[in-house]
């Protein structure tokens, strides 16, 4: 016999609906990788307002940025596909490799 409802297993309220911002560090000096992975394989955009973070001086360039090192050693990139946002801090050098 069905009642129409919806059992609590089913809920959409049990589910995740979106995931909008990540933080995962990535190893020192491996941010070529990381770009790699974001912004030529998956087509992340560079946010703005972490250009100057960027290592690599022909990325650098393209960004319209001097090729001289970032002022901001952090090694921050902060990629952007639609409304989701990757938050890629440099971590220390025990960063967990997935």
């Amino acid at each position: 016999h069905s009642s129409g409802r919806k059992s609590s297993s089913s809920s959409s309220s049990n589910n995740i609906l979106i995931l909008d911002h990540w933080n995962i560090n990535h190893e020192k000096g491996r941010q070529d990788w990381l770009l790699t992975f974001y912004v030529d394989f998956l087509k992340c955009a560079l946010d703005p307002r972490k250009l100057d973070n960027l290592e690599d001086p022909d990325r650098r360039e393209r960004a319209g940025l001097s090729s001289l090192s970032p002022s901001d050693k952090k090694g921050t990139v902060w990629a952007n596909i639609g409304a989701h946002q990757f938050h890629l801090p440099q971590g220390n050098p025990d960063a967990q490799v997935l």
